[in-house]
């Protein structure tokens, strides 16, 4: 009862649809037998849906009998009646239904064209042909109307009576452009596009700030597809935005913001915010045009095949695909040697570095010399870092089968503070550490405070000495010369025959003072091998020389390694140089006396010196002149550091027995004592002056004052020095050679007079006697070549 009172109370009707309760009342009637017992035609019911619509009547048409039992529907027929009814031919479902629709309609009724035609609604007209489905409806969004598009039927074309084929009515011909009207329309087109590019690029470089907008609508000319101009307009495009890069692009590098910072929530002054929108927006565009430069580029590298919707790129010639892939290539390497300090450089490197061993030298030379480049300029060491592992692994994932110019970018490395012994010094900061944790748990809790305060204050003034990015610096280089030698050392084991052989020993005798002092023993034994082998040109035996006298040089003064057998090999590569191709391996071969004879003066003995200055003396007259200048200076120093190789220069005196003899190659026991330096007075007959002086002042005993000393500006030259200042590869002498006066020439004059008329009579002379030698018959019979 309380439940029935609460609800009475609270005033809610129940919620009962009406057919609900027109089929409770039929149903209360019924048992009450009230109900007539003919049908009740034409009752109906209105009830409208959630959305307030009326829906359509419904009309409820039923039969009941004397019980008040529901009765089949007129048109049930029983089993037997529907057999009987089916047999007949005249029947059937579709004449049926068109009899009852006759009978609906009044005579004289014609469709009309719109009742024939579908439905169409407002929100669905398009041009395309479309099928009206049934339409759903849902609780959200009501009544939803579908439809799908289907093919419009193709147009039935009149067609021959007598052949039966379609007549194709003709189309309008458009007129034909000639060659010169299409070169005119692709001319202008091009005007235009340089116009906007120039105009878009002015606008960026005088206001960045306002106008960084205006990269997207140059990354939208980079992406242009009309085939008359899009190779063109791609490249003019790439050029003009690397350009604008480089002038707008901060000395800095931009942090990309965190999420917190991003947040509604954070607050930031007007200026602050629209610095960081202008750097966000300025680093978004340059990884898009990056992105697209990489697109062209492994366009080029990996062609895909079989691909559907590939890039237009793809369907490009060969030719305009490898002028594009040149310009994108060209733009990178400016870029990364423009702005290695800025965001996606490590990407820039690693799009790079394959391309340095690619067959073709239009994409290699640029990154390889872009690379150098990187190495040189590189002052803190971090970006040739990340340059020498990618290249250090490209390297071992082709197997060592790479152009001898990528191991050659090494070379360029700029290393000098490195920290050997990086490792023991952790492993001592670590013992320390904790003897300084162990001291802060006995000090008291004033003493902590001021121990941290003395730190953070050590900390600081070492930032303000810029002692923080020394160590850096030092941190870096030495990575960098770690994966140097690893790249080396495992060409030198698993890859001797291979080509960068000759890259790895140039490499090593450059860097070999940065050799740990653990791997001194094995590359000396490694490198003596590889000379003893036969297998190695002369200048890589050199390098490998170079190499090992640079170790002994430096920490591996204390090792006991007796080179005398470095010593021969070098005494028997020099009449390997001559004036030929051999000349630029010259300065080499001197650099290796160098380390040698000079700097391990206290080390040689005094025959190995004269046997050096008798061959040095000797190789000066088969060498451009300023190899000879070069190999001179070297006789000059070693006539100053040992003041009795005068004896050379005495031919009236001997010491000691025996003979010298220049072909053996010991140079130890060829007597260099019993002969003189006769090449000199050939040399002051040389044709560069320069020469002839060198030769004089070393016929005097080279003095450092009086007569036939040198001028000072060429004696405080070293010998590199010279050989690089009087470099004749331009085919002129450099510096100039002064003219000879009127009287010198005049006197030349005569005496090539005179010469050319020796010349001509010992010629007809020459000419008799071997005419009458072949006239001359030849008795072989006792003729001995044993």
């Amino acid at each position: 009862m309380a439940k029935k009172v609460s609800k009475a109370k609270s005033g809610k009707k129940s919620k009962v649809s009406l057919v609900k309760r027109v089929n409770k009342k039929v149903t209360k009637l019924q048992k009450q037998g009230k109900l007539k017992k003919s049908s009740r035609k034409g009752a109906s019911i209105q009830h409208g849906n959630k959305n307030g619509n009326a829906v359509p009547a419904v009309a409820v048409e039923t039969r009941y009998d004397s019980e008040g039992n529901e009765l089949a529907e007129e048109w049930d027929r029983e089993e037997s009646g529907d057999v009987t009814l089916l047999a007949d031919a005249n029947w059937s479902f579709n004449t049926e239904a068109e009899r009852r629709q006759k009978k609906r309609k009044p005579d004289g009724y014609s469709m009309n064209e719109y009742e024939v035609n579908p439905r169409k609604y407002a929100d669905l007209e398009s041009q395309t042909a479309v099928k009206h489905l049934l339409p759903i409806k849902s609780r959200r969004h009501g009544i939803i109307q579908q439809s799908i598009e289907i093919d419009e039927p193709a147009e039935i074309l009149p067609t021959d009576s007598s052949e039966g084929l379609p007549l194709l009515q003709p189309a309008e011909e458009l007129p034909a452009l000639s060659t010169i009207a299409l070169y005119a329309q692709r001319r202008r087109k091009l005007e235009q596009t340089k116009l906007l590019i120039a105009a878009l690029a002015t606008a960026v470089v005088e206001n960045p700030e306002e106008n960084v907008k205006k990269l997207r609508q140059l990354r939208v000319i980079l992406q242009d597809t009309d085939p008359d101009v899009m190779v063109t307009v791609k490249k003019w495009s790439m050029m003009s935005l690397m350009e604008v890069f480089k002038d707008i692009v901060p000395g800095y590098r931009i942090r990309v913001p965190k999420e917190e910072e991003t947040s509604p929530e954070q607050k930031l002054k007007k200026e602050t915010e629209e610095m960081v929108n202008y750097e966000q927006s300025l680093v978004k565009n340059y990884r898009l045009y990056l992105e697209e430069l990489e697109k062209l580029i492994n366009g080029m590298m990996k062609p895909k095949k079989n691909t559907k919707g590939r890039d237009l790129h793809a369907k490009l010639p060969a030719t305009a695909l490898c002028s594009l892939t040149v310009v994108a290539v060209n733009c990178l390497c400016s870029l990364l040697t423009a702005l290695p300090h800025f965001n996606y450089r490590l990407n820039i490197i690693t799009v790079l570095v394959p391309m340095m061993a690619h067959k073709m030298q239009k994409l290699s030379v640029p990154v390889c010399t872009a690379m150098k480049q990187l190495f040189k300029e590189d002052k803190l060491g971090e970006a040739s870092l990340e340059a020498t592992r990618l290249i250090s692994k490209m390297i071992k994932t082709r197997s060592y089968i790479v152009p001898t110019q990528v191991l050659d970018t090494f070379l360029s490395l700029r290393i000098k503070n490195v920290d050997l012994d990086a490792e023991s010094e952790a492993e001592k900061k670590k013992q320390k550490l904790m003897t300084k944790k162990e001291k802060m748990q006995k000090l008291s809790r004033r003493e902590r405070k001021r121990s941290k305060r003395m730190e953070h204050l050590e900390q600081e003034l070492l930032e303000a000495e810029a002692e923080e990015s020394k160590a850096k610096k030092t941190k870096f280089q030495t990575e960098t010369i770690k994966v140097v030698f690893l790249t080396y050392f495992r060409i030198l084991k698993k890859a001797r025959k291979s080509l960068l052989l000759s890259s790895v020993l140039e490499g090593l005798a450059k860097f070999a003072h940065l050799i740990n002092v653990g791997f001194f023993d094995d590359l000396i034994s490694v490198l003596h091998q590889l000379v003893e082998s036969g297998d190695l040109m002369h200048r890589q035996m050199l390098h490998c020389i170079q190499t090992v006298f640079t170790i002994l040089s430096g920490q591996g003064q204390a090792l006991n390694i007796d080179p005398l057998r470095f010593y021969t090999d070098v005494y028997n590569i020099l009449f390997q140089l001559h004036a030929g191709v051999t000349n630029g391996d010259a300065l080499l071969g001197l650099e290796c006396l160098d380390l040698m004879l000079v700097k391990r003066r206290k080390q040689v003995s005094f025959q190995r010196v004269l046997a050096f200055v008798k061959r040095l003396c000797t190789l000066a007259l088969q060498l451009e002149h300023n190899s000879s200048l070069a190999t001179l200076a070297i006789v000059r120093s070693l006539f100053q550091i040992f003041p009795k190789c005068d004896v050379l220069l005495d031919s009236d005196e001997s010491q000691g027995s025996g003979l010298f003899m220049c072909e053996l190659p010991e140079p130890e026991h060829c007597n260099a004592h019993q002969t003189t330096l006769w090449e000199l007075h050939r040399l002051l007959k040389h044709y560069h002056p320069l020469v002839r002086r060198h030769a004089e002042n070393l016929l005097l005993g080279a003095p450092l004052q009086g007569q036939g000393q040198l001028p000072v500006t060429t004696s405080r030259k070293s010998f590199g020095e010279l050989f690089k200042e009087y470099n004749p590869d331009e085919m002129v002498f450099n510096p100039p050679v002064p003219m000879p006066s009127q009287s010198q020439s005049a006197s030349n004059k005569s005496k090539k007079k005179m010469l050319h008329q020796l010349d001509t009579f010992s010629s007809v002379q020459i000419r008799h006697l071997v005419e009458r030698v072949q006239a001359t018959p030849l008795d072989c019979a006792h003729a001995d070549f044993t």
